[in-house]
């Protein structure tokens, strides 16, 4: 056999490896979430309420159920929203009733649902349940290509394993999730793979092939997930390379000074690459989304701020969300710092992105492309060359430093973080691999080879298994503690609601948690939901949640269902907003000329601008409403209590709550002595107390209708006009 026979073979040898790899990277991705495709339960009552009427356990969270009504929307009637504003607006009549919302949504996620819905065959039901998770295979493949180019096969295994297994990537692409998540990963690491492919491509076609596909994904991303996002993490990606360009790379020649390297390089290749980069992502950006994009792009963190205490002088509301809370670097136990997965607590961002091991083989893989990139050191290598190695320092090291950063605004950034560590990793693992076949191998005696042995080969095993068992094994047990966002009792309800109200447009009231599954299962408008959460309706719902006073509860209620908001903010525009709402406490539950001279004396208001304020007050025409309460709810009364209560300050501190999900088995838990004296305290008069436990029949509120599964329990009252 020739030699030339000799490298066809081994070529031949290696495509297939990298193929089986890619494969098993891809299958791996979405076998650790098939957990999350049945309810793990032991009691078959349990899973019977946790699954619908078509055999599919109930979405995992909320958002997933606004998604479903988007894409029955454009299914039924070729738009995202139900209705059509005045301006021709597409419009959403169901959400923050009376008003109503913009339906202008990000389309990617519809788009590709009815288009796998389409080429599979499958109904629209079955393949929102299964996108996600599917969607994590192409991840894997993406960061299993960079990884080669890092470090080889070895390099792109750890890569693609992290990357598409990493726990909290994981959860928030499960079987049953329909969210844009599924666009997260696999877009910000299409950005990377085709910024570093521009800059290492020789030829200038696939210079400008590469950067046009950099600013098409951008554009992409954009219409897929949040806009803003798209430029930050765009712009982070261009950051990384523009680092590249700056600082001197050891493996150009040098030049005599920095100002005859900086004229050398200043239209050199890098440069125009990066230029035309930058260039064509701003064009297609301010096509796609106009120039109000940039305005608006430290909009993107906005959510995550002052999360502790309310902004000025109304509460954040946001406060109660988990995933917009600060994310932990570390776990609270030394001894779990190698886990991927810490059942029972708050996701640590180390365990986030797959354990321990992944982040320092990450922070080594850094430490190592530094010095292959910018030192002498590693000078004999021969593959990866020391200026691919520069490139990808800068940009990965600046996505690790952007990721650790935004982990401290919230824990739904890990998921951002697990890309530079997945790919950090395999860069370490891989190069590990190859080093043995980068150095000239002398003659050896027997120990030494024992020793070469251990270096080039053992370690580099050991080192793969430890970045990568932890996170498959956190991503299944993740995954299997899913449990879905509601049950049968809530769709009970809201199949009755459905049924049995009088009026089309007859307005569901309670928390906003649940208000985007209401809204699907039920065809009515909610008061609120969990895109449309508001800091003064928090106020005015919690204090009907709350006070003592039915009447006064009955009587919120019904302005919200009425004229929503707008007594509230006339009156702010008046006057301070402590006096405005003291004002309509007392207001609410007065006769109405009453209530006028109060509006008056309190607001100073004229007296047409007290009458105009009181309509709002008491709307002339109560729409039909029923107010839901759950066993769920009653657990959570301390964030209501601390809604209400607000004290105008901006200085209230918050409860003492660790959790806050949908249902009873993972409600905020106020796990202090001092919480649990706190929700004493609370417990026993509030009229979701009395109308949840005691079922108090009135003239204000009427029973209709209840529902228990054995997990949650619903009572479903009419408030009556």
């Amino acid at each position: 056999m020739t030699e030339k026979d000799l490298r066809k073979n081994r070529s031949g040898s290696r495509l297939l490896i990298a193929l089986l790899c890619i494969l098993a990277v891809m299958a791996a991705a979405v076998l650790v979430r098939t957990p999350s495709a049945r309810v793990q339960e032991e009691s078959k009552e349990r899973v019977d309420a946790y699954t619908d009427r078509k055999g599919l356990p109930y979405f995992k969270d909320m958002d997933s159920y606004y998604h479903v009504r988007l894409v029955r929307n454009y299914l039924n009637g070729g738009s995202l929203g139900d209705s059509v504003s005045e301006d021709g607006e597409p419009w959403d009549s169901l959400r923050f009733w009376p008003d109503g919302l913009s339906a202008d949504y990000t389309p990617g996620i519809v788009y590709l649902t009815v288009w796998a819905s389409s080429l599979t065959g499958a109904e629209p039901e079955k393949t929102e349940f299964c996108l996600a998770a599917c969607s994590s295979a192409f991840a894997a493949l993406i960061a299993f290509l960079i990884g080669c180019r890092l470090g080889g096969i070895p390099g792109g295994l750890t890569a693609g394993l992290l990357a598409g297994c990493g726990p909290v990537y994981a959860v928030r692409t499960a079987f049953g999730r329909f969210d844009t998540d599924l666009f997260v990963v696999p877009m910000e690491l299409l950005l990377i793979l085709f910024l570093t492919e521009c800059f290492r491509a020789g030829k200038r076609w696939r210079r400008i092939v590469c950067a046009a596909c950099f600013a098409l994904t951008a554009m992409l991303f954009g219409r897929c997930w949040q806009a803003n996002y798209a430029v930050l993490f765009a712009g982070l990606t261009l950051a990384g390379a523009l680092l590249f360009v700056l600082i001197p790379n050891a493996g150009r020649e040098k030049a005599g000074n920095l100002r005859r390297q900086a004229g050398r390089f200043a239209m050199g290749t890098e440069w125009k690459a990066l230029l035309v980069c930058g260039g064509l992502t701003v064009l297609a950006l301010l096509v796609s989304e106009g120039p109000s994009l940039f305005r608006g792009l430290l909009s993107a963190l906005s959510l995550s701020t002052s999360s502790g205490v309310g902004e000025g002088v109304l509460p954040n509301l946001f406060s109660s969300v988990s995933e917009l809370n600060r994310a932990y670097l570390f776990p609270d136990h030394p001894l779990q710092f190698f886990l991927g997965y810490v059942k029972g607590s708050a996701t640590a961002a180390v365990n986030g992105v797959g354990g321990g091991a992944a982040f320092l083989l990450s922070l080594a893989g850094l430490v190592l492309l530094f010095l292959r990139g910018y030192t002498e050191r590693g000078a004999e290598s021969v593959r990866p060359d020391r200026r691919a190695c520069a490139l990808y320092c800068c940009v990965l090291g600046a996505w690790l430093a952007a990721g650790l950063y935004l982990t401290r605004i919230g824990v739904r950034f890990v998921e951002h973080l697990s890309i530079p560590v997945s790919l950090l990793a395999g860069a370490f693992v891989g190069q590990s691999f190859l080093r043995g076949n980068w150095k000239q191998k002398a003659d050896l005696s027997q120990k030494r080879e024992r020793r070469a042995f251990l270096r080039d080969r053992f370690l580099p095993v050991l080192f793969l298994a430890a970045a990568v068992i932890p996170a498959l094994t956190g991503a299944v047990g993740a995954c299997r503690d899913l449990r879905p966002s509601a049950s049968d009792a809530s769709a009970s309800a809201m199949r009755w609601i459905r049924d049995n109200a009088e009026a089309e447009d007859a307005v569901v009231a309670s928390w906003w948690d649940l208000g985007y599954f209401y809204e699907s299962e039920s065809g009515h408008p909610t008061l609120w939901d969990g895109g449309s959460q508001n800091a003064e309706r928090a106020i005015l719902v919690s204090k009907a949640l709350t006070t003592d006073r039915l009447e006064l509860s009955r009587r919120i209620l019904l302005m919200l269902s009425g004229s929503g908001n707008r007594a509230i903010a006339f009156l702010r525009e008046r006057t301070d907003t402590r006096t405005a709402y003291e004002a309509l406490w007392k207001a609410l539950t007065a006769e109405r000329e009453a209530a006028v001279e109060l509006l008056q004396e309190r607001c100073n208001l004229s007296r047409e601008e007290a009458e105009e304020a009181e309509s709002l007050i008491h709307p002339a025409n109560p729409k039909e409403t029923y107010l839901i309460i759950t066993y769920t709810m009653t657990r959570q009364i301390g964030w209501y209590e601390y809604f209400s209560g607000w004290d105008f300050t901006g200085k209230q501190s918050l409860p003492s709550a660790t959790l806050y999900t949908y249902t009873p088995d993972g409600t905020p838990i106020f796990d202090t002595e001092a919480g649990q004296q706190y929700l004493d305290q609370l417990r026993g008069r509030e009229t979701m107390w009395r109308l949840f436990f005691n079922a108090e029949r009135s003239s204000r509120f009427t029973p209709v209708y209840e529902a228990h599964d054995g997990l949650e329990h619903v009572r479903v009252w009419r408030v009556e006009a």
